[in-house]
């Protein structure tokens, strides 16, 4: 699913047009701050992570190019951690 940065872009002016009327009690314009944050941090993610078809073609080749039998360690390939201690993430 992809969202159209059309509803980045609305949903951060919205965000930015009730900042600025300054009629927002202090906890909504905290949280005003935070989703213009949120928003602006996908959108950088987004951009990072688009996949072109020549990125594609490029791996393809390297597959194709590696010697029959070569071990190839890709990141999903990893096991999972083993020394029993647990990542907590954010909220």
């Amino acid at each position: 699913m992809s969202i159209p940065s059309s509803e980045f872009k609305a949903c951060t002016a919205w965000a930015k047009e009730m900042l600025q009327t300054g009629s927002e009690p202090p906890w909504r314009h905290y949280r005003l701050m935070q989703l213009i944050d949120a928003i602006e941090a996908i959108e950088a993610g987004v951009n990072v992570t688009i996949i072109r078809e020549d990125s594609l073609e490029q791996v393809q080749r390297q597959d194709a190019d590696r010697p029959q039998g070569a071990k190839v360690y890709r990141l999903e390939t990893v096991p999972p951690r083993r020394d029993g201690i647990q990542v907590q993430l954010p909220m």
